[in-house]
């Protein structure tokens, strides 16, 4: 997984990858899901590309898509510099 922000160079203001590509404007436009949430309940609102690659392929039952989000609200809460605690995350 990569987050990075980007400039307002490009003509969309969030990229999101996965088996998709999404090219949107506002967090509530963004189609994924778990995406989509960790964002709004952390008040991202734009400038970021997120790539999102696994080996694991989605309804495996292994709980991939939990392990994703866990990572992901890691992966936003260091870009916005800050550290949370493994209890911090689950709250």
């Amino acid at each position: 997984m990569l987050v990075a922000a980007t400039s307002n160079f490009f003509e969309y203001k969030i990229r999101v990858g996965y088996s998709k590509s999404e090219l949107v404007n506002s967090v509530q436009e963004i189609q994924h899901p778990s995406v989509k949430h960790c964002l709004l309940f952390n008040g991202m609102k734009g400038n970021l590309d997120i790539l999102i690659a696994s080996d694991l392929p989605a309804r495996t039952g292994l709980g991939s898509s939990s392990s994703f989000t866990v990572g992901f609200l890691h992966a936003i809460n260091a870009l916005n510099g800050e550290l949370k605690s493994k209890f911090e995350i689950a709250k």
